[in-house]
């Protein structure tokens, strides 16, 4: 799309601006050049804060005028593009599956800025369209959505929670979804993200439990990715271990005394459910999982049933474990470990 003058009407001018143009006078201009719209909008770069706000707009005009090519992408809204080097032209994606560096305008709604206005900004672009049916829920992990917010390299001093809990309020199963690596949204934010992102995603994988109660999402913090990486390791590496370790003990004690009593956490059903789902899904929960809910209730060693049926479904040996964990001098879990 080229820039069209607001003020004098002519092309080649500003591009549009929220703070001075209004939305009528967008539309106005956008059926007087109808075929400015057969160009892919620069504006869905997301490059301006100014004009993000027309996007849903755009969109909504490129649809109604049908312009040809458009159909599928929700009035350019799905089209992977980037700047070229220079910096000049806009180039599309031939492959509509991506290449690295294409993005989507959903995408890029995601990864931009890094303080809370463009924060404000960009949610309420996704609410926009949201409400007028041009962003579905579907969309939120098909275009991995959550990991970009979790992984943004703007986001590395600033964590975009607006957005993030714009999101998993809308579907909170995304939490659970894994990439090709293995990875789920809580492996990114422990290794790129500030400590409040950190905990934020692992407060809204703890406000998943509390829903599905037939899982303990706890895991999630010691699952293993494709190298055998864990979340809690990269929180860990960032962070430090006692702040990290300190974390996770205030947030689980404030989620089980929120003065609604929501989320009591069971050290049990904690273990059997690291176990079903290893046993389900073939997923590695690394040892440090059970040494943490151990150094949290050691009474659990003297019965360990549930221990040892957790350990069972990964196929570990269960003895093994014992000697590398469990003091039994003192029946304690050994405090060397981390």
């Amino acid at each position: 799309m080229f820039y069209i003058d607001v003020d004098t009407d002519e092309v080649g001018g500003r591009c549009f601006d929220s703070s001075i143009d209004t939305p009528q006078q967008v539309r106005n201009i956008l059926e007087h050049y109808p075929e400015s719209l057969e160009e892919y909008p620069r504006i869905f770069l997301c490059e301006s804060l100014q004009a993000i706000a027309f996007i849903p707009l755009i969109a909504q005009i490129t649809i109604e005028q049908e312009v040809p090519g458009t159909e599928a992408s929700r009035g350019w809204l799905l089209t992977k593009a980037k700047v070229d080097a220079t910096k000049e032209f806009v180039m599309i994606a031939e492959n509509q599956r991506g290449e690295l560096g294409y993005y989507n305008t959903l995408q890029y709604l995601a990864m931009v800025g890094n303080d809370d206005n463009v924060d404000r900004r960009a949610v309420d672009v996704y609410q926009e369209l949201k409400e007028a049916d041009l962003m579905k829920a579907e969309d939120i992990k098909k275009c991995i959505l959550p990991y970009l917010i979790c992984s943004g390299p703007s986001h590395k001093t600033h964590f975009p929670a607006k957005r993030f809990w714009f999101l998993v309020s809308w579907d909170l199963k995304v939490l659970c979804n894994m990439d090709i690596t293995g990875r789920m949204p809580l492996y990114y934010a422990a290794r790129n993200s500030t400590m409040m992102g950190f905990q934020l995603v692992f407060w809204a994988g703890m406000e998943l439990s509390s829903f599905q109660k037939e899982h303990d999402l706890m895991y999630l913090l010691f699952l293993e990715d494709c190298e055998g990486i864990t979340p809690f390791m990269q929180a860990c590496e960032r962070h430090g271990q006692e702040t990290v370790l300190t974390l996770i003990e205030n947030s689980l004690a404030e989620i089980a005394t929120n003065g609604k009593n929501r989320y009591p956490y069971d050290t049990m059903h904690a273990i059997l459910s690291a176990g079903n789902v290893a046993a389900i899904d073939s997923a590695g929960i690394h040892l440090d999982f059970y040494y943490f809910v151990l150094r949290r209730e050691p009474n659990l060693i003297s019965s360990g049933k549930a221990i040892d049926r957790s350990f069972q479904n990964q196929s570990v040996d269960v003895d093994t474990v014992n000697d590398q964990m469990i003091d039994f001098d003192t029946c304690e879990v050994r405090a060397d470990l981390w």
